[in-house]
């Protein structure tokens, strides 16, 4: 069944210290019986154990099983043969510590294609009544002694019907009573399959084994037939009946059985049946014991001599009967753990996260709410609309000069004349400056009239040079008239203030007065002499009378009044670096300004280029984002990584057991994808619905500051970088660990 050619196995190999551990091994096994290695410690004997189990790798030489020919290790190709036909024991017995009794031995079933839990309840109950386990089905396996947990262990061998079981130190943590029992039950398994075990015990070896190879410093040294030996072993929890006197009283109401060594003293004892339930009184000295099915104490029915003897026969009361099992039942479905059940997984455990917050889930939380403060400020700050870098209209090339210092005293707009002035494409030449207007209203605010903080901006444009149409109202026809852009409009209808004086919609503002201001001066002044004399201060107002569709701040003005605007700007003395150029050929008047560093066309360039000056005057704060954005995946990873170590053991058990690196990814992306659900999704959700509460609260553009935006696409894609992140950490650890052999990862973890 089994053929070892020329195997050869190194530790360290290539290194100064290298390892020659097995020895070009050859060996041939049966189908059945039970075949002991051994050896003392270090001579290569689990080495070779876990090679046959196809658990480890092998430098040279090749393993030949039932035709299949294993040469270099393919960790697929081996886990697929493995987890169908090898069953395994472990000294460390390696159970999964957070399931139950049921749970660890239906585990390997569905890994065969066992689905249906009729067949899996079945098979399951049988083993574990087979080892005397069946009324511990539902406790968990931290609370079995050694001996038990064990035979959890062999049931879960058993219970996928393999060829071929492997047990290395079976009874290494056992005692001497449990150590006699788990090996009777592994004799008799041997009867119908191949077991082969390792051990340095020598006088179970000569006792239990069919066949025994000795093995030392990696080479076989003797290969025999073992003819059994002696056991000088008293299980001193069986009682042997027939090695006890007999006494029977019986009649149509009750049946007795009284054995006894000697005399001894009298029975004294009151029995009261009453509602299916015995009661015992006991008037005399002796103790009482009450065995039942899940005592560990168990009456044989023949002399200790004569037990001894069926062992060697095998017919000892284990009988291991696979027939029962249905493997048509079987399904080309060998998923322990596709996607979709671990997601289900990962919830199930997750489910009562805010009860059993930890210090992990505290740090997923912490993250999210850091991660939102992090996308507001960077939507603040990068979050744009055409509006914010419009300063201009769409027929105008932008000149920004680098401004060289306080005292510079350049003519920007001349320098840019001097270059187009004798173009016919040329309109205007001016400031790329946004002005402010103010809105007068019959309303009242803060018991004051003509509220003159309700402001708006707007960049005026000669009308006679502009082309517009109107979205609501009509064009202005005489001085004193203006048309603004629904931009300019938007400017104040999102404010407060529009609230307060009962403006709600765009074409509600036809008819408003405004007055247009440059730098805080007023477009004219004027007194007016009242009945006493006394002189008062006014302004002269502007009537709108359109609103145009235009994506610019541009609101055309008669040309007097366009001309008095554009020297109150000049005449500010502050110093202009920025200069538009409005024209009818763009590309012309662009070609013309080349020689400057700095030249767009706004309508088509402008965005990029607003977007190129954002992350040159913020690069200090976008690199801060970015560092924190790092600072928060390195401390993600951290976590994640110390959650794998937690898992470490059941990883290394699910590997043995022939769970493929594939299905162990995919627990952890469960349980990642509902811990980033639970936990960060909520928090950040919650975070940003609080910022954007006080956002709408609190007014801090007022003061200049932007510290929070929101954005839908921005909030969509941040939850999709911490499911990407969370996962990412969490599974980046668990594929370097899995890339390891099962029995590498139970070794470096010491599992």
């Amino acid at each position: 069944m089994i053929r070892i050619e020329n195997l050869n196995k190194y530790f360290n190999k290539g290194s100064g210290n290298d390892f020659h551990a097995l020895k070009d091994i050859n060996l041939e096994f049966a189908d059945s019986g039970l075949v002991t290695i051994f050896g003392h410690s270090g001579s290569g004997k689990t080495t070779l154990l876990n090679i046959l189990g196809l658990m480890d790798k092998f430098d040279s030489g090749k393993i030949i099983i039932d035709e299949n020919v294993f040469e270099k290790y393919n960790s697929g190709k081996f886990d697929d043969y493995r987890k169908e036909n090898i069953g395994y024991i472990f000294q460390n017995y390696n159970l999964v510590e957070t399931k139950t009794v049921y749970d660890n031995v239906a585990m390997p079933l569905e890994m065969v294609g066992i689905k249906e839990k009729e067949e899996i309840n079945k098979r399951v109950l049988y083993v574990l009544e087979q080892v005397g386990l069946k009324s511990y089905k539902k406790r968990n396996v931290t609370m079995l002694s050694g001996g038990q947990m064990q035979r959890v262990a062999i049931a879960r061998a058993l219970v996928k019907n393999p060829k071929i079981i492997i047990a290395d130190e079976p009874t290494g943590n056992l005692d001497s009573n449990n150590t006699f029992e788990v090996m009777n039950i592994i004799k008799k398994i041997s009867k119908d399959r191949l077991v082969i075990l390792v051990s340095h015990e020598k006088n179970l070896v000569d006792f239990y084994s069919d066949r025994i190879i000795e093995i030392k410093d990696g080479e076989i040294i003797n290969d025999r037939i073992n003819n059994g030996g002696s056991l000088d072993h008293r299980d001193s929890r069986n009682i042997y009946l027939k090695d006890l006197d007999k006494e029977e009283v019986s009649n149509d109401s009750y049946n007795f059985e009284l054995y006894k060594k000697g005399r001894g003293n009298k029975l004294d004892l009151d029995f009261v049946i009453k509602d299916d339930t015995i009661y015992i009184k006991n008037k005399g000295s002796q103790k009482i014991h009450l065995v039942d099915e899940s005592s560990e104490i168990k009456f044989i029915d023949s002399s200790e001599e004569e037990f001894k003897e069926k062992i060697k026969t095998e017919e000892h009361e284990f009988n291991f009967d696979s027939s029962i099992f249905d493997d048509s039942k079987k399904t080309s479905d060998k998923r322990f753990m596709p996607l979709f059940k671990a997601l289900g997984n990962g919830f199930f455990k997750n489910k009562r996260f805010l009860r059993r917050s930890r210090f992990s889930s505290i740090v997923f939380i912490i993250v999210a709410i850091f991660l939102a403060l992090i996308l507001g400020a960077y939507n603040s700050w990068f979050n744009f609309e055409d509006k914010d870098y419009m300063i201009g209209t769409n027929e105008t090339v932008t000149v920004a000069f680098k401004n060289d210092g306080f005292f510079n005293d350049k003519n920007y707009m001349s320098l840019v004349e001097e270059k187009v002035h004798e173009m016919s494409e040329v309109k205007e030449i001016r400031p790329a400056t946004l002005s402010r207007g103010s809105f007068y209203t019959k309303k009242f605010y803060l018991g004051s009239e003509n509220n003159a903080q309700c402001v708006f901006q707007y960049y005026p444009v000669n009308a006679e040079n502009y082309e517009y149409s109107v979205l609501y109202g009509r064009k202005a026809e005489v001085e004193g008239e203006i048309v603004i852009s629904k931009f300019a409009a938007d400017t104040y209808l999102n404010s407060t203030l529009a609230t307060y004086n009962g403006f709600t919609k765009t074409e509600e503002l036809i008819g408003t007065k405004v007055n247009l201001i440059n730098n805080n001066n007023y477009y004219d002044d004027f007194y007016e002499f009242g009945d006493y004399g006394a002189p008062s201060k006014k302004k002269n107002l502007f009537t709108i009378v359109g609103i145009t569709n235009e994506n610019t701040y541009a609101t055309p003005v008669f040309s007097s009044q366009y001309s008095k605007l554009i020297e109150n700007i000049i005449a500010s003395g502050k110093l202009i670096t920025t200069v538009n150029v409005e024209c009818t050929n763009k590309v012309a008047v662009k070609e013309a300004l080349k020689d400057f560093d700095d030249v767009y066309l706004l309508k088509e360039e402008g965005r990029a280029h607003y977007f190129g000056q954002l992350i040159k005057n913020g690069i200090v704060f976008y690199i801060v984002l970015i560092s924190l954005a790092v600072a928060l995946i390195i401390f993600i990873v951290l976590i994640t990584r110390s959650q794998m170590f937690k898992k470490v053991k059941e990883i290394g058990v699910l590997r043995t057991v022939g769970v493929k690196r594939k299905e162990i990814i995919n627990l952890f992306i469960g349980d990642m994808f509902a811990t980033t659900t639970t936990k960060s999704v909520v928090a950040f959700t919650i975070a940003n619905l609080i910022l954007i509460f006080l956002s709408i609260r609190f007014n801090f553009s007022v003061f200049g500051l932007g510290i929070y935006s929101f954005s839908i696409i921005s909030f969509i894609l941040a939850i999709v970088f911490m499911y990407v992140i969370n996962i990412g950490a969490s599974i980046i650890p668990a594929l370097l660990l899995t890339r390891k052999t099962p029995i590498e990862i139970m070794k470096k973890y010491d599992i």
